[in-house]
This record gives structure tokens, sequence and C-alpha cells, in this order.
């Protein structure tokens, strides 16, 4: 069973442990953690999130386990009334769970949350295109790509392309 609860700064001492080596971590990143070096230590990732406290429409997330263990984590961003649109970003799954729908499951529990407690109308999310197990998961969980929202994130120095994916409200 997969839950998501509000983040918590000790989740970060489970999460930084997810990216393997420095490409996962900063595809995993798009690079916005590229700043504090590899390997990314816990309070790293809570300076970051530390700098953003002050926005109303960042949530960080934690998708937990039966025993409110850390499986997974996000961050939704509320894009604004113009689109009523709920962004996922920063998604990264306990590698040890990858390949069985514990994916899935966060997806669609993120989604539920950004219809039903947001009243978003729609739901985007990135995902690079050399990821194709990411993409078949949220392919899986309903979402769409949008060729004409399609960018590249330079990581590393080289562009790595990435497909805006959506998901519109049933």
């Amino acid at each position: 069973m997969i839950r998501l609860r509000p983040y918590n700064k000790t989740d970060a001492e489970k999460i930084v442990t997810w990216s393997k080596d420095e490409r996962a971590l900063r595809l995993w990143s798009a690079d916005a953690l590229c700043e504090f070096g590899y390997p990314l230590r816990p309070e790293h990732l809570n300076e970051y999130y530390d700098r953003q406290a002050g926005n109303p429409n960042l949530w960080q997330m934690t998708a937990t386990d039966g025993d409110n263990r850390p499986v997974g984590h996000f961050t939704m961003r509320y894009l604004g009334p113009e689109t009523n649109t709920v962004h996922l970003g920063f998604i990264i799954l306990d590698p040890a769970l990858r390949g069985q729908g514990c994916g899935r499951t966060m997806v669609l529990q993120a989604l539920r949350y950004s219809y039903d407690i947001l009243c978003a109308d729609q739901v985007t999310l990135y995902v690079f295109l050399d990821n194709p197990a990411a993409y078949r998961c949220y392919e899986s969980a309903g979402f769409h790509r949008d060729p004409t929202g399609d960018k590249s994130f330079p990581i590393q120095g080289h562009p790595h392309p990435c497909a805006k994916l959506h998901h519109h409200r049933p």
C-alpha cells in the first residue's frame, strides 16, 4: 500500500540514497541540485527545499509504505489559475521497488490529490526520453505526450531531450 503525505526533513536521509550515481542525481533533479555536488546529502536536499518554503504553490510530497517508510518522492507546483494546472517534478522511487507497479501507484495517488484536493484541471510533467521505464510508467497512469511542450535540459553540458506529458481531469 502506498500513501502520500507531506515531505518531512527526515525523509531526505532515505531519498538521497536513491540516486546511485552522479548522472542519476542530475537526471532526477534536471541538474537543479548540481550546486551541491555528488553525493547529495540530506542537508543539501533540505536546504534546497528551505529556499522554496515561501512559495505557497509548491509542495514536496513523500510516498510511504504501510509502515510509513519513505518509498517515493515528488514535488507538486500549481502553475496558476490561467491553466489550473499542477506540475509534478523531482519524481523518484526507491530503486528496490521499481518495476513492481509502485511508481504507477504513486503517480496515480498524485493525480488523485491534484484533482480531488487541489481541484486542478490537468497535471503535467517532463520525462527524459532516455528514461523509457519512467515514460512507460507515466503512460500507464494515463499521461499523454504534448510534443509542442518538449524541451531539452543541459545535463553536464550535454542536452537531454524531455517529453512533456499531460493528464486531464477524468
